[in-house]
């Protein structure tokens, strides 16, 4: 979930490619809001990150301000908007992420068979990199046509040669045992590994109902040998409807670790 706003970019330090704590956790972040000693928060904490885009051209324009590019990001093809559509993948990602949300009408909002009818494209501009599925969403009328199951199978009966070497989702039930036998659909139906690239407890539960969330659904996610990859939602968070601020894992206006983030990045 996350809106496409253009809005200011700020500047950008450098992070540990290792993670001391989990070799799975990530982080999400968005560029408008980042502050120069966030990633110095990040470093030895998470082992790879993403912002929903794909291209890096804002990247290079603020590297001079705090260092080097990031490392371990995972770039994203967050949909398709035309059809001279140019995929720039960073130089530096090694992994590139589908479509996402495709199924929800204000996020990527394409059919199965358009995203099948682009996925090539994505596929050749990927490379040898890590290729991770569309991310379609649990919803229904009106927000999505489809859920998850139909739109997932359309798209691949429409896609039979496409590669996909892990497939991804978004867990925002709020319920870990509920979430983690999802999960375990999810791997049977495609028989993919899984990273789980935005997860929370969405309409604006309290911070202890995050925190203890956190508690349960982390140390499953750890142990589970389906589970990849997981990134939070979200290290900054302005908003307060779909996802209330308290799920931030850093405060609004510095680089300090909410309660959240302090057991995040400690796990």
């Amino acid at each position: 979930m996350i809106y496409r706003v253009v809005v200011c970019a700020l500047a950008v330090c450098y992070l540990s490619n290792t993670a001391d704590s989990s070799k799975k956790k990530g982080v999400t972040l968005t560029r408008w809001n980042l502050l120069c000693h966030d990633f110095a928060v990040y470093r030895n904490k998470v082992a790879w990150w993403y912002d929903w885009e794909d291209y890096p051209d804002y990247w290079d324009t603020m590297k001079g301000s705090c260092g080097p590019l990031l490392e371990n990001r995972a770039a994203m093809v967050w949909g398709w908007r035309s059809e001279d559509r140019t995929i720039r993948i960073p130089h530096d990602a090694t992994v590139v992420l589908g479509y996402n949300e495709p199924n929800h009408h204000e996020q990527a909002n394409l059919t199965a068979r358009e995203a099948a009818l682009h996925w090539p494209d994505i596929q050749k501009a990927a490379g040898s990199r890590t290729l991770v599925g569309p991310s379609p969403t649990n919803c229904g009328p009106p927000s999505c046509d489809q859920d998850v199951w139909p739109w997932m199978d359309e798209f691949l009966q429409n896609c039979p040669q496409c590669r996909l070497d892990y497939v991804a989702t978004h867990l925002y039930w709020c319920d870990p045992h509920r979430e983690m036998a999802f999960l375990q659909r999810l791997y049977d139906r495609y028989h993919k590994k899984i990273w789980i690239t935005e997860f929370a407890c969405p309409y604006k539960q309290s911070l202890e109902d995050q925190l203890n969330y956190m508690k349960t659904i982390l140390p499953l996610l750890e142990a589970s040998p389906i589970v990849y990859r997981y990134s939070w939602f979200i290290s900054r968070w302005e908003g307060d409807w779909f996802i209330a601020q308290n799920a931030s894992l850093l405060h609004q206006h510095s680089s300090t670790p909410t309660p959240l983030g302090q057991y995040y990045l400690n796990f």
